[in-house]
């Protein structure tokens, strides 16, 4: 059954009617494929997603927010051993679109704009603290905490990302490296002991009735409260004015201290620590979603991240510690032709392989990578055993059905699947161009090939280009 037809009725069961529309619903950065169901004038959101600790983090945070009150997307029915669930559809307004709206009509961040922010970081603190307090970390599927690993990961993922695909210069790795854990040392001085929601920005909240509603929060974990605020302050899109920044911050501090007592000057010299990393990431994001991914709308981003980071330098004091990091944000600041940073596109490229064991068909990597994947097979039930499918190979129907009914060899596949897309994402944000996955089973005909080319199909789904050699069926014509 279909992740469609599974969300579907789930719907018939939670509503009591029939969905007689399903449509798939743009995503943005996430690997979730999101449907909107209609049907008999009730509307939901069905969420289908691979990776179940997410899920299980999502609607564990979900049901924390919305036991305190705090407008998150109601969970209405999960299937986690199937990855989905079904919710509450909020519309398609964010605050994102609400303000490009706004602005176009008055072509200024005016009272009604700033009160609309204001109305969101009073909640904010509640999110933070109050139902930060109740929320079960055991369940934060990347991170536990944004602590020392997660930001090191997220100055590598600018590294990565940004600094290797469209940063020009030289990079001394070494004295970088040294700066990164010294940003990090810095920043772990803050008090640290909060929900961070970890994705703080305009697109995430959405506006129903032109109330604020909050989504995507599944990857927050335990951290200090400065890194939601310079999530949304310095949101690349939204534009907002520095001095309207300034009196935003002020407020939100007022807000945090009805709940809880904070130097208001302590955390103010943390915050734009907290501001550098989070433009560092969001640069990473938009150069992996916009290049690595082919979704080159984030490049856009690129330009208005770089403008926030000029805004921010002078503030940046703690820099003087950091001799490599510092000058190449300096340089980042200095960039004035983005087209000039853009990097050739390079097709990224996996090999699959099928191969018998018994045949001593196995592949070698003709490339400079010398590295991949090889899958065993041989667990797997075997087609060969089966009289009217023993002459047959994994590329006939027959064999494509049996081995597709199987749980386990699905399960197998699924196992592969997670593996190849952590290492595609990996390689590519390397710059690497090759990959080589192979598959054996004994004697090369039924199970390996058939796992070849559900890979291929897999890959092709994602926009991966794919190359397919069976060495034992070529053998064999």
């Amino acid at each position: 059954m279909s992740e469609q037809e599974l969300l579907k009725k789930m719907f018939q069961e939670y509503f009591g009617v029939a969905s007689t529309e399903i449509k798939n619903l743009k995503g943005d950065g996430s690997d979730r494929t999101l449907y909107r169901l209609v049907g008999n004038g009730q509307t939901a959101i069905g969420v289908y997603g691979k990776n179940r600790k997410e899920n299980e983090a999502f609607i564990s945070f979900s049901e924390t927010f919305f036991a305190h009150k705090i407008n998150v997307p109601q969970i209405y029915l999960v299937d986690l051993e199937r990855h989905v669930y079904l919710e509450e559809d909020l519309g398609d307004e964010t605050l994102f679109t609400w303000l490009e709206k706004k602005r176009q009509e008055k072509q200024e961040f005016d009272s009604e704009i700033i009160a609309k922010y204001k109305e969101i970081l009073a909640i904010l603190p509640l999110i933070q603290i109050t139902a930060g307090q109740h929320i079960n970390y055991g369940l934060c599927y990347q991170h536990i905490e944004f602590a020392h690993e997660s930001m090191l990961w997220d100055m590598h993922y600018f590294k990565w990302n940004f600094l290797n695909l469209f940063y020009k210069e030289e990079i001394d790795n070494e004295r970088l490296e040294e700066d990164f854990n010294k940003l990090a040392g810095f920043l772990l001085e803050a008090e640290k002991d909060f929900f961070v929601y970890r994705d703080f920005q305009s697109r995430n909240i959405m506006l129903k009735n032109g109330t604020p509603y909050f989504i995507d929060y599944q990857s927050g974990r335990r951290g200090a409260l400065q890194y939601d605020l310079a999530s949304l302050l310095y949101d690349a899109k939204a534009k907002i004015p520095e001095e309207i920044r300034a009196e935003l911050l002020d407020y939100y501090l007022s807000e945090v201290n009805k709940i809880k007592s904070v130097d208001q000057e302590k955390f103010k010299k943390y915050f734009y620590g907290f501001v550098l990393i989070r433009i560092m990431q969001a640069l990473g994001a938009y150069g992996f979603l916009g290049l690595v991914k082919n979704k080159p709308h984030f490049l856009k981003s690129i330009p208005l991240a770089i403008e926030n980071l000029n805004l921010i330098e002078r503030k940046l004091s703690f820099l003087t510690n950091m001799p490599s990091l510092k000058e190449i944000i300096a340089k980042i600041c200095q960039l004035n032709s983005w087209d000039q940073a853009m990097p050739e596109n390079r097709d990224f490229l996996v090999r699959i392989f099928s191969f018998g064991f018994k045949k001593s068909d196995r592949p070698i990597d003709e490339t400079e990578n010398n590295g991949g994947f090889v899958f065993d097979c041989r667990g797997l039930v075997n087609p060969f055993w089966e009289k009217d499918l023993e002459k047959l190979t994994g590329l006939d129907e027959a064999v494509k059905n049996y081995l597709d009914a199987k749980e386990r060899v699905q399960n197998f596949l699924n196992h592969v699947y997670e593996l190849i897309d952590l290492s595609i994402n990996s390689y590519q944000t390397r710059g690497y161009t090759d990959l080589m996955v192979s598959f054996g089973c004994t004697g090369g005909a039924h199970r390996s090939v058939y796992c070849a080319e559900k890979l291929a199909s897999y890959l092709k789904e994602k926009g991966i280009k794919v190359k397919v050699q069976h060495l034992s069926l070529k053998n064999n014509l």
